[in-house]
């Protein structure tokens, strides 16, 4: 499969998704179309994914989601995506003497990618598995980095965290440039 330029002729893929039509053809070549512009490597196959599902005729029952009772942590969501994060990450790897991409990934799949219903995914746990492998851990050993990292890095985030938590609650329909400035 040759994703950059969106030549899906070899491809088992392609062969699943030539059969759709009406709706789903439609799912299958805005999909394709969206490819040669995607980043990472895995969006591209979750866009593939999303295609093939497109031409499925049925879809696994999903039932409702618990809701969670406890406090949304504010500081996770200031990740190596925004200033704050990539800051306070890359001092918490230092003071724990880990390489950040070792500490991004744990984050990332202890903290980040928790949800509160999960449906079993090989694909998921695969993934998971071959990027912490890649970045140098084992699922073990990342859990274990994540747990000395994660009560330094909420620590770290604290203030931030509370400015967030501000933005969303208290000041949603007029946002402070104060806090937007500080945290975007």
């Amino acid at each position: 499969m040759k994703t950059r330029t969106g030549d899906f002729r070899d491809s088992r893929i392609a062969a699943s998704l030539k059969g759709a039509t009406g709706a789903a053809a439609a799912a299958v070549a805005g999909s394709i179309s969206a490819i040669p512009g995607s980043r990472p490597h895995w969006d591209k196959a979750c866009i593939l994914a999303g295609a093939l599902l497109a031409t499925a005729e049925q879809f696994p029952a999903i039932g409702p989601a618990e809701t969670r009772q406890d406090e949304f942590p504010y500081w996770a969501a200031l990740d190596k995506h925004t200033p704050p994060g990539k800051l306070a990450l890359t001092g918490v790897a230092k003071e724990i003497k880990c390489p950040y991409r070792q500490l991004i990934w744990a984050g990332f799949y202890y903290e980040s990618a928790k949800v509160n219903a999960l449906l079993p995914s090989p694909w998921f746990e695969a993934e998971r598995t071959w990027r912490l492998r890649r970045a140098g851990l084992s699922l073990g050993a990342a859990e274990e980095l994540w747990a000395r990292a994660k009560p330094i890095l909420e620590r770290r985030l604290e203030t931030e965290a509370s400015l967030l938590r501000k933005f969303v609650v208290a000041d949603f329909e007029s946002p402070s440039p104060v806090v937007q400035d500080t945290l975007l």
